[in-house]
């Protein structure tokens, strides 16, 4: 009740206030709640300290958040802001060339263009219609309306195709413009800078300037909130993926690999003898692989085996399991010649063994130069067993990757945790120290795969003794000995668990350097194993009928019965 009207009971005016309750001065009468308009009556019968927030000035400016059209605008600012950086780094500490950065803006562009409908309001949204106005009573407005209906369908139809960035499709451009520029750059490789933080993947919403952070929605902040690091098999499907967008879209057709030097890149990484490169690619003239991305209609069936360094690596695979079979301990082949293929003999223990001893020397190397693979990979475990230099080390990172670098006013739990605590700021290390930092990791890697490369070679790799086919037929006539010849008695992989031993080991290191897991490799190889079988059977068919265009008709069909 209002202050200033009268009590119902006795007319009068004068109130007191007890208890929180207005009461009439003559006669008692309860009126109602005080309503206190002084801070200090409003406080008054408390015991305590009184503790009142304290108000950030900073936040007193409390930052607009765009949202609709705007919003999404700033965040395609804010991810082609990450793209730029990414090429910076790939370009500046990668060693790529400078060209690359225009290549993947031109495809950032085009998918752009794609994307334009969801940042751009329409003229027409705005206008009300009113019920008057209905331009169906109109032929010429309903036939215009309708052009215009059609054509703004087609475009989202077209733009369906494509969908918003997500975090790993920066990479995905990045890749395919290296494809672009047909330089030899496997997914691995890129896989490795990102672990590496040679290329910036983690939380890059620590590189956006504040001037955008601080006005993206919750949404578009936690898409760019990257914490998670992702496997070289989820990169190898971004990159096909976005080349599908790119031939559907668009219809591009991206160039295939550069075949050469990639396959020579990998047959050194797997420490290989220079055979395995020629046999491979007398292969491919069998199956006839083209290595590029073909069309998703044509590869929805098939995933893995159109991944063009799955059909790459799965030619290695083959090539190596016909000069050097895993059972050569126990099943001899011989060749006719020194100069035929086959000659060579693998100890395959050995190789393991060689392999084994290369992978920990780089381990040992990544963690002395402190990369921050090996920091994303650390457990509680591994934190009490770390000495003081390489705590601090972890701390220095874990400062520069996960504490709070730009002032919203919506920040996060953990942010606000870390506000309670305040560290100083570190500098930013030069990009020269980043630049010689990963030169000088690169040449120590480059010199351990030599050095793995040229000990298979050198304790792993023997000669036979050759046998003529005289002497063959020699031996199948006096003791009725086989000679088997290299190729004979292949041994095809078609599950995981027929691989054991220094074949589990030499598939499990194909698959990493090819970005796939170990049932993808070998579904890959056993697609590959069936089209090389498939030629040989189409090779004695031919052979076959032109043998028997001399012979007689009955001759013919007897023989094909024989055969079947």
């Amino acid at each position: 009740m209002d202050a200033e009207e009268e009590c119902p009971q006795c007319g009068r005016l004068e109130r007191i206030h007890e208890g929180g309750t207005l009461f009439c001065a003559h006669c008692g009468f309860a009126l109602g709640s005080a309503a206190f308009d002084d801070e200090v009556e409003r406080e008054y019968g408390q015991t305590g300290t009184i503790i009142r927030k304290k108000e950030d000035k900073v936040k007193q400016k409390s930052s607009k958040i765009y949202r609709g059209s705007k919003g999404y605008k700033l965040f395609l600012q804010a991810w082609q802001h990450i793209l730029w950086r990414q090429c910076h780094a790939a370009i500046h500490v990668g060693g790529l060339p400078p060209e690359l950065w225009n290549v993947v803006k031109d495809l950032w562009a085009l998918r752009l263009s794609k994307l334009r409908y969801r940042f751009e309001e329409p003229v027409a949204s705005n206008v009300e219609k009113e019920e008057g106005n209905d331009p169906m009573h109109s032929s010429g407005a309903e036939c215009e309306t309708d052009s215009n209906d059609n054509d703004e369908q087609l475009e989202r139809m077209a733009s369906a195709k494509v969908s918003s960035p997500k975090s790993l499709d920066s990479v995905a451009l990045l890749y395919l413009g290296t494809l672009l520029l047909r330089l030899p750059l496997t997914i691995q490789t890129l896989h490795d800078w990102i672990i590496a933080d040679t290329v910036p993947f983690i939380r890059p919403i620590r590189y956006i300037p504040s001037e955008i952070s601080r006005h993206l929605a919750s949404e578009y902040v936690g898409a760019l909130e990257t914490k998670g690091m992702p496997t070289a098999q989820q990169l190898q499907q971004a990159v096909f993926w976005t080349a599908t967008v790119y031939s559907e879209a668009f219809r591009m057709s991206l160039p295939p690999l550069n075949m050469s030097p990639l396959l020579h890149t990998m047959v050194e990484s797997l420490a290989l003898p220079l055979e395995v490169y020629r046999l491979a690619k007398q292969l491919n003239s069998i199956v006839g692989f083209t290595f590029d991305y073909l069309s998703a209609s044509m590869s929805r069936r098939q995933p893995t085996t159109t991944y063009p360094e799955a059909q790459l690596m799965s030619l290695i695979v083959i090539a190596a399991k016909l000069l050097f079979p895993f059972d050569a301990d126990h099943t001899q082949r011989f060749p006719s010649s020194l100069s035929q293929p086959g000659a060579l003999l693998l100890d395959w223990p050995k190789w393991t063994e060689l392999k084994d001893r290369f992978q920990k020397s780089i381990t040992e190397a990544k963690e002395r130069r402190a990369q921050p693979g090996v920091h994303l990979l650390t457990q509680d475990v591994g934190v009490m067993s770390m000495t003081d230099e390489q705590l601090d080390q972890y701390m220095d990172w874990y400062q520069d990757t996960f504490t709070r670098v730009q002032n919203r006013d919506d920040s996060t739990l953990d942010e606000q945790l870390l506000d309670m605590f305040p560290v100083p700021d570190r500098l930013t290390a030069p990009l020269a120290v980043k630049i010689e930092t990963h030169k000088q990791y690169q040449v120590e890697r480059q010199a351990l795969r030599m050095q793995r490369l040229e000990g298979v070679l050198n304790e792993a790799l023997s000669t036979q003794k050759p046998v003529s086919q005289e002497e063959a037929e020699r031996r199948v006539a006096d003791v009725g000995e086989i000679v088997l010849r290299p190729g004979t008695k292949y041994q095809s992989v078609k599950h995981i668990k027929d691989l054991d031993g220094p074949a589990e080991a030499f598939y499990q290191e194909a698959a990493e350097l090819s970005s796939l897991t170990l049932d993808q490799l070998v579904r890959a190889v056993r697609h590959t194993e069936l089209k090389i079988e498939r030629w040989r059977h189409e090779q004695r068919r031919r052979e076959m009928w032109s043998d028997d265009m001399d012979s007689e008709p009955h001759e013919s069909i007897e023989r094909a019965t024989e055969d079947s």
